[in-house]
């Protein structure tokens, strides 16, 4: 194996070992709230939306707040950890952006089943409709936060060394 492949394996495995109940957690959340609404407000297609895209919402504010607060602890933000923050914080909104999306999908055919039932079909959907929408919702959140928590490993090394490098001096 690559030395660097080998290297980046024990980061791997060290990072899911030091923060797997954080992403099961979040996991577990999202699924849970994200369901609750879509079978609770069924008739108002955007809320399920929007609670979909919360987790987007966070990130974005997650990443001002950590400019915020580099840049109020030590008085000036370098202009290397700002672009690694930039970088990190465009993979986080990309992998949420994709990982939404089967909420969107199954809250929209709730929607839309609820609505055709109401006009006098039958309802359509699945007796496993719920199960699957928790299995779905939940393999979505689990890789939603790793790759969220994973793609801020750069900017976290990159403040590391710019400290390490300011206390040599």
């Amino acid at each position: 194996m690559h030395p660097i492949n080998k290297e980046f394996m024990e980061n791997l495995k060290l990072f899911l070992r030091r923060n797997w109940y954080w992403i099961l957690l979040y996991a577990v959340l999202y699924s849970g709230l994200t369901t609750l609404v879509i079978y609770q407000f069924t008739m108002v297609p955007l809320l399920p939306i929007a609670i979909a895209l919360l987790p987007l919402i966070l990130v974005v504010l997650g990443y001002f707040g950590a400019l915020l607060w580099i840049g109020i602890r030590k008085k000036a933000l370098s202009r290397k950890m700002a672009q690694k923050m930039t970088e990190c914080t465009g993979i986080a909104l990309i992998t949420t952006v994709v990982t939404i999306l089967p909420a969107v999908i199954l809250s929209l055919a709730n929607t839309q089943a609820h609505i055709g039932e109401i006009l006098g079909d039958p309802l359509g959907l699945p007796s496993y409709m719920l199960a699957m929408t928790l299995i779905v919702l939940f393999l979505s959140g689990t890789i939603q936060a790793a790759t969220t928590f994973l793609s801020y490993q750069p900017a976290k090394k990159t403040y590391k060394e710019q400290l390490e490098k300011k206390q040599q001096a």
